[in-house]
């Protein structure tokens, strides 16, 4: 099967300019940074389900596959997260920042990798959607599991105590002082 270059590069593209265009409206409207969040998840979510249709249509499902294949798309996401971890604070950077550092480390786009393999692949769309989709749960799924554990180890700037589910959902940054001269502007 031939690649389509052009699909290739114009899935990149709208990506780029997806994320691109969050970015600017984000820095822009800063007091709408939570609903322009917001809506990137729900196209993410969104895409997982179409990537999940697609290859639960395929005529070799994700579900087809043995199990060396699911711990070969899942290792590296639990293996970047641990490196992370251990470089991060090899270096000297705090509780906050190394918990950081290990979830950007560790979360990786599955969107491009979703929009490549759903856009540039046709007939075979299904089949290839399968490695970003089964990573893209395995993020999930490593990424919340030590999300909560960070919060309740105390590696967070969530106060003490503070509840999983609100903690989870809040927002507990320090302010850059350039968010504080943008809010002002507002």
């Amino acid at each position: 099967m031939a690649l389509d270059w052009s699909v290739l590069l114009l899935s990149v593209v709208n990506v780029v300019a997806a994320v691109g265009l969050g970015l600017w409206a984000g820095a822009r409207l800063p007091s709408q940074r939570g609903r322009i969040n917001a809506a990137g998840q729900i196209a993410g979510v969104a895409l997982m389900g179409l990537g999940f249709l697609a290859s639960s249509s395929s005529p070799d499902p994700i579900w087809n596959q043995p199990p060396s294949w699911f711990a070969a798309v899942c290792l590296p996401c639990v293996v970047g997260l641990a490196l992370a971890l251990v470089l991060a604070r090899s270096v000297g950077l705090s509780s906050p920042e190394t918990v950081a550092v290990g979830i950007e480390c560790c979360y990786q786009n599955t969107g491009l990798g979703l929009t490549i393999a759903l856009s540039a692949f046709p007939g075979e769309a299904g089949k290839a959607a399968g490695v970003p989709l089964v990573y893209g749960i395995a993020e999930i799924l490593c990424i919340g599991a030590f999300a909560v554990l960070s919060l309740l180890r105390g590696w967070t700037h969530s106060p003490k105590g503070e509840n999983v589910c609100k903690a989870l959902a809040g927002n507990y940054q320090p302010a850059a002082p350039e968010d504080d001269k943008a809010m002002a502007l507002t």
